[in-house]
This record gives structure tokens, sequence and C-alpha cells, in this order.
């Protein structure tokens, strides 16, 4: 597997095509084990060439400024499962972002939400702009954000 990651990366490069790798060592009940494993998976990803590595979050700020350091290329987290609230939700991407990873890749967090374009406008205020998960939040608030393609239809 990991020759054939080797062998994509050349060819993806060749093309001017980013390579993104998926790293994810799986879950581990001891904690100092897990983190071992998720800076392994994230240097592994990028020493195979991956030009942008996506791992699962830590759980703690501190940790994960662990993984990150030793990532020489971009780190994005992922958003895990469904959390119960929002706000749990927001908190886990702001504390990726204040362990210094490049972002984070969101799936069910964003379209399971009842206001999905919503979710994706506190995210980005935290991501891009540094806000705290209270100002974020307030996006949530809002009416349904409207797709700019299709006038007049909630996103999702």
């Amino acid at each position: 597997m990991l020759k054939l990651l080797g062998e994509v990366s050349r060819d993806a490069s060749r093309w001017g095509m980013p390579l993104f790798a998926l790293m994810d060592p799986g879950n581990i009940r001891d904690k100092e084990k897990q983190l071992k494993s998720l800076m392994r998976a994230a240097r592994i990803g990028a020493e195979m060439g991956a030009d942008l590595v996506r791992i699962p979050y830590s759980g703690s700020v501190d940790s994960f400024k662990e993984v990150v350091s030793v990532c020489p290329v971009p780190l994005v987290a992922i958003g895990g499962e469904k959390r119960e609230r929002a706000k749990e939700f927001l908190g886990m991407v702001h504390g990726v972002m204040e362990a210094g990873a490049f972002g984070v890749s969101a799936g069910r967090n964003i379209f399971q939400y009842k206001k999905p374009g919503n979710m994706i406008k506190a995210i980005s205020q935290i991501v891009h702009n540094g806000s705290s998960v209270f100002t974020a939040m307030e996006a949530l608030k809002d009416e349904p954000i409207e797709s700019s393609i299709f006038t007049g239809t909630p996103i999702w």
C-alpha cells in the first residue's frame, strides 16, 4: 500500500494535481499510544508525498499541537462522529485551529445539521477569522442561508 501511494504521488505531482492523504491509525484506547500513532501516521503521509494530510483529531489542543508539529505539510483534522450539540463540534474546530492545523474536513456534522449553510458559515468564521466558539454560534441562529445558484432555495 505504501509503495502504491508513492507511485500515485509521483504521477499526481507530474500533472500538478495535489495528493490528499487520509491517514487514520484507528481507535486506540491508550491515550499515549494513540498520540504516537497519530504522529506517526501524519508523518508517514507527508513522507509518502502527500501535499495535505487529513487525520483524526486527538481530542485536546496540546496533544494535537504535537501531531501538527511532526507533519511538514499542511494538516487537516477530520470532523469525526456526529456530535449531539453544535457547540461541541465548533469547540473541536476551534481546538484544531488553536493547535496550528490548516483546517478541518467535516461531513456529517455539516450535512446532518438542521441548517447546513449556517454551520459552514460558523466553521468558516473560526477557521478563517479566528473567531471564538461563542461568536461562531451566532451564525447558527440566523435564518437559513440560501444558495446563490438557486435563488430562494436554502442550502440543503
